[in-house]
């Protein structure tokens, strides 16, 4: 009997899934990078069907945040060393690393960008030879054949457009490199933070650095060298129109370039300060929400609806109008820069008609090419400007939340009574340790949250006389009632706590794994029982050796039946 086999529509495809080869970017040529080639294969086959998570290839190793966090992490740490010598023109530190990460993609955006001026700029010369060559006059090159020219003007706008778009992949896989490092420092900074810290950074502005901040720092690296670059376009265009046409009308340009551009950066400044004011509030309705989720329970129960909403929407509407403000500026920015062209042609038409009499319509069209050098920096300047700003005071926040206190290493703390004994891995010695809270953190503008604890001086909780000695490979359970202590120890051997006296020493790191119970909807016996047959005995000795049966008992009273969370309410 013949065997059958299921229909096939063609062979199968012997390629492996691209997830499973080699990023092919890290072997791919230069004229591959520039033209886009190397994510051919990719395309062609989201032509055919949708694309699959397999289909997507692994991360260069280059491009992982494991390797970038090393350099980075090398470069913060050098100019914090020297904190005594200012950053070059008040740069934000993290910026300043960041930029010293990257140092060759940085020049490769440039150079790309420089190549893309100078091709608009070329190309203004063919079309003026273009439209001599038509009414046979010589041209500047001094090529009689048309063809020719027509060739040159398109291989030179190709060569700038594949430059310009080379130089926007560069930035953008740099801007998401820069992203990565600096979601991966703010995430492990919150794991290091002390409990004077926290006070200063709520989990809304962490947030809020996470979910804004460092948005702004990749959109700073895509438009951000547009304020370098666009400038020089203006120039390049300025003398052209020099060398083109007139050089009175060059100057009367360049007199109109420095009052845009003046009154450009006057604009960028009031933009930034408006920013800086938008983010504390930004940050308050963030907090103030996150609390009102989290509390949603209670303020259910106590029918405080009205009054968190409308406390919400207060904020809110200061948010909006300085919002409103912000974006204002913004759009005048933009529309300022954006009429810039039509400005610069209407004052070389202006002045060439004053001085000469008359444009002829090679001229005409020539000042239309030469004006399109200028296009591209005057749709990126104001851009670039605004992400730039606010790219600075995000990384100036950065900086600060960088820059608190952190917990102290908990490996190994000794003090004046004596080094602890040596231990095996894993093993955890206190001796006579005395473990204290650290006062708040109150910023009065003059220090920058020292920290002392004597715990003779302060009044309040602290841990007296702790001996402990756990060995390796052990389980421990601390039991005690409501109050006595036993997150407090664990706070101490995590390093949230002070020590004050004594000396301590933990063999190996720590992982903390808090857990909650899981609490039933039900009554306060079948939470215990749990499903279990029903012991009287059993239960009634499960109940005198709760630790908070005392705390409880006035309210457990006649209680055992009542559901959980009318308890716990």
């Amino acid at each position: 009997m013949a065997e059958h086999h299921p229909y096939v529509a063609g062979p199968e495809d012997p390629r492996k899934p691209f997830r499973d080869e080699e990023n092919p970017i890290r072997t791919a040529s230069l004229l591959s990078m520039v033209s886009m080639t190397w994510l051919q294969p990719l395309i062609s086959l989201g032509a055919k069907r949708a694309l699959e998570r397999e289909d997507v290839g692994a991360v260069c190793p280059e491009d992982t945040c494991e390797v970038l966090r090393l350099k980075f992490e090398s470069e913060l740490h050098s100019i914090n060393n020297n904190m005594e010598t200012p950053t070059p023109l008040g740069i934000p530190r993290v910026a300043l690393a960041l930029v010293r990460t990257f140092p060759r993609e940085i020049a490769v955006v440039f150079a790309s960008d420089f190549i893309f001026i100078a091709g608009s700029a070329l190309m203004s010369f063919f079309v003026e030879a273009i439209l001599d060559h038509i009414n046979d006059r010589d041209n500047v090159f001094g090529i009689e054949n048309g063809y020719v020219l027509v060739v040159l003007l398109s291989l030179a706008a190709f060569v700038s457009m594949m430059s310009f778009n080379f130089a926007w992949f560069i930035s953008s896989r740099v801007g998401v490199n820069m992203r990565s490092l600096l979601l991966d420092a703010v995430y492990r900074k919150s794991l290091r933070l002390s409990s004077e810290a926290r006070q200063q950074y709520s989990s809304g502005e962490i947030m809020t650095l996470v979910s804004v901040d460092i948005d702004r720092v990749f959109n700073g690296m895509m438009n951000g060298p547009w304020v370098l670059l666009a400038p020089i376009g203006f120039v390049v265009t300025v003398v052209l129109i020099g060398v083109l046409f007139d050089p009175i009308a060059a100057v009367a340009d360049l007199v109109l370039l420095v009052l845009v551009l003046a009154t450009s950066f006057n604009l960028a400044k009031r933009i930034g300060r408006a920013r800086r004011e938008l983010l504390p509030v930004t940050e308050e309705r963030l907090r103030v929400t996150s609390e009102a989720l989290q509390g949603i329970r209670v303020t259910k129960f106590y029918a405080w609806n009205e009054s968190v909403a409308t406390r919400v929407e207060k904020i809110r509407r200061e948010e909006v109008r300085r919002y409103r403000r912000f974006h204002f500026l913004q759009i005048l920015n933009s529309a300022l820069l954006f009429l810039t062209p039509t400005f610069l042609a209407g004052v070389t038409v202006g002045v060439y008609v004053v001085y000469r009499g008359s444009l002829s319509v090679i001229q005409a069209f020539t000042l239309i090419a030469v004006i399109n050098v200028s296009r591209q920096g005057v749709n990126a300047f104001p851009l670039g400007i605004a992400d730039l700003s606010q790219s600075a005071v995000a990384c100036h926040r950065i900086d600060g939340f960088l820059d608190s206190t952190e917990l102290d290493g908990a490996a190994s703390t000794d003090s004046a009574n004596g080094a602890v004994r040596s231990a095996a891995k894993g093993s955890i010695s206190i001796e006579n340790a005395q473990f204290c809270w650290p006062t708040s953190a109150v910023d009065d503008g003059k220090t920058e949250g020292s920290f002392t604890c004597d715990v003779r001086a302060v009044k309040g909780f602290s841990l007296d006389e702790i001996n402990l000695h756990i060995d390796a490979g052990t389980l421990v359970m601390v039991v005690g009632s409501v109050g006595s202590g036993k997150s407090s120890l664990l706070q101490a051997l995590l390093g949230e706590m002070r020590m004050a006296a004594g000396s301590m020493e933990i063999q190996g790191q720590i992982s903390y794994v808090s857990q909650e119970a899981w609490i039933r909807n039900a009554t306060l016996r079948d939470n215990i029982v749990f499903e279990g047959e029903f012991d009287a005995k059993r239960y009634e000795s499960v109940l005198r050796h709760l630790s908070w049966l005392r705390t409880w008992l006035h309210f457990l009273v006649g209680t055992a039946q009542r559901s959980e969370n009318e308890v716990s309410t």
